[in-house]
């Protein structure tokens, strides 16, 4: 685990919420889709029921990638969040409002009430112990 794998962690959250809109997108359409009207008038052909079990069997294949690439993304997501729960408890506080919500090292200064410059040497303790352990 390296500082760039923490860096990502935000990125990975915007991605799995992308991903969780796009799989209820893709349960929505499966419900919405009109299905052929179907009467006692006899057809030459069941070309509309192919073509509707088709786009079905499409949707749910789309559906299930999805659902891979969340698990993958989670798995990541939860790496990343078990490597500084191997910290001490001020480096631990110091990496997630670093990494996890955004935050500047000015901004965590004034939320944990250390200076700039211990909230640096804490950081900087946290980022040296994850490396060391991976």
């Amino acid at each position: 685990m390296t500082e760039n794998d923490l860096k990502q962690y935000q990125a990975i959250v915007r991605e799995m919420s992308q991903v969780q809109n796009k799989i209820k997108e893709l349960e929505s359409m499966k419900y919405t889709i009109k299905s052929p009207t179907w009467s006692d008038m006899p057809k030459g052909s069941l070309g509309n029921h192919n073509k509707l079990e088709n786009i079905l069997i499409d949707i749910e294949e789309q559906t299930e990638k999805y659902w891979d690439k969340y698990g993958q993304l989670l798995e990541l997501q939860n790496k990343i969040e078990n490597a500084i729960e191997n910290l001490e408890p001020l480096e631990r506080e110091v990496l997630r409002y670093r990494y996890f919500n955004n935050k500047k090292f000015e901004e965590i200064s004034c939320i944990i009430n250390y200076s700039f410059r211990t909230v640096r040497r804490i950081h900087k303790r946290g980022i040296e112990k994850i490396e060391k352990s991976s």
